[in-house]
């Protein structure tokens, strides 16, 4: 199983790069019960915006490592004028459960749903793993959006990792 998902990870083809529009896709929030919808290039019009792509919700290294990592270190970008966002594929209901109880929400960091890949699929940044349940979901990555201008992007080579994308590597970037 594990061979054949780092297989299918390393497949991943970015179809955006530096300088690039991000693509304006539909993406969605639940807040309690109530669904929100929005375009992402109205969302982040005339804003600074750290963007984080994870493969799923609960997943080990999301939950124990890379969403802590930003929540951890979240003041840090709002004091340089940065909102942090994160997508995911999977459900609302699961997408609304794992912003409440990581503490995100707390935090201000708000948690959207790809649910059908659309960004998945108009990035390149996506991969799928049948086996243990991932259909085109997200590499994982970070992007540096400045009013729709991709400025910044890493992604991870490898499953279960999360070193280029970590909190502190980014805000390097940004001094």
């Amino acid at each position: 199983i594990y061979i054949y998902f780092y297989k299918q990870f390393l497949r991943i083809i970015m179809i955006i790069k530096i300088g690039n529009e991000v693509p304006n896709t539909q993406i969605f929030r639940m807040v309690e019960g109530k669904i929100q919808k929005f375009f992402l290039h109205d969302l982040i019009l005339k804003k600074k915006i750290i963007l984080l792509g994870m493969p799923g919700a609960f997943t080990p290294t999301c939950s124990e490592e890379h969403l802590p990592n930003y929540i951890n270190n979240i003041s840090n970008f709002h004091n340089k004028g940065i909102e942090v966002i994160c997508l995911i594929v999977n459900d609302l209901y699961i997408a609304e459960l794992w912003e409440k109880e990581s503490g995100a929400r707390k935090s201000g960091l708000k948690i959207y749903s790809d649910p059908k890949s659309h960004f998945a699929k108009k990035t390149g940044l996506i991969f799928s793993a049948p086996e243990i349940g991932f259909v085109n979901r997200l590499q994982r990555f970070v992007m540096l959006i400045d009013d729709r201008i991709i400025k910044f992007i890493n992604t991870e080579e490898k499953r279960g990792i999360c070193d280029l994308t970590l909190s502190e590597n980014t805000l390097k970037i940004l001094t």
